[in-house]
């Protein structure tokens, strides 16, 4: 018998896996039991059969599992089909690209905003492992009443972000909200957490119309005072 892989090369990113799928014909005499195996794998590499024994004439998916720490590089792996009256060796290879991996950090990793005002800090990005990538950001976590945006909002890692967190007046004071702002790429996925602390914002009081310096003079000042909402009252003393 004889054996073939359609595709006759795999290609898998590290932490991946792929497929392959085998084929065996008899070339004479009557069919027989194949048993499969392979050697030649990377370091941290694995190859699996689906169904690892079969007749000759039949076929059989192998899949080729690897680490986060396989070696990348191109490898000559060999398959081997063992008979009851012979064996068919067959040399096929296998390319293991490196992952695309990065980091994200925020720069301050802290913000303190009064109600209804705003604060911002710097998302960057890394690359770790392999090449770059777009990664688009997104913020979880904020307290009622408060949002957050990104200039830009998606970025090749590398780069860096603003981003701008606004309050409302009605935000909840608070020194312990845990922000989560998350890049997503197409082979990985990160966090980055950030410390915001919400002040409330301070009451106001002024002299709107001092009395004048002089004796016998009856005036009375008025003054104004400016609540938290925008809200702004007036009374005399």
């Amino acid at each position: 018998f004889t054996m073939s892989a359609s595709p006759s090369g795999v290609s898998v990113m590290q932490g991946k896996s792929r497929t392959t799928a085998l084929s065996t014909q008899a070339t004479s005499g009557a069919s027989q039991a194949v048993g499969l195996s392979v050697s030649g794998l990377p370091t941290g590499a694995t190859a699996s059969f689906s169904p690892a024994a079969i007749q000759s004439g039949q076929g059989s998916t192998m899949t080729i599992s690897t680490t986060p720490s396989t070696p990348a590089g191109t490898y000559t792996v060999n398959v081997k089909g063992t008979g009851t009256s012979t064996s068919y060796y067959m040399s096929m290879s296998l390319t293991v690209s490196a992952h695309n991996d990065f980091s994200l950090a925020s720069n301050p990793n802290s913000l303190n905003v009064l109600q209804g005002q705003s604060g911002t800090t710097t998302i960057s990005s890394a690359v770790t492992n392999g090449s770059g990538q777009t990664v688009s950001l997104t913020a979880s976590g904020l307290p009622s009443g408060a949002t957050a945006s990104f200039s830009p909002s998606s970025l090749a890692v590398g780069a860096s972000s603003t981003m701008t967190i606004r309050t409302s007046p009605s935000t909840p004071g608070g020194d312990d909200y845990a922000v989560y702002v998350t890049a997503t790429g197409l082979t990985a996925t990160h966090s980055t957490v950030i410390s915001l602390g919400v002040d409330p914002a301070p009451i106001g009081i002024g002299v709107v119309n001092p009395p004048p310096i002089g004796i016998g003079v009856d005036a009375r000042p008025s003054y104004l005072m400016a609540a938290t909402d925008g809200g702004i009252f007036n009374f005399e003393m």
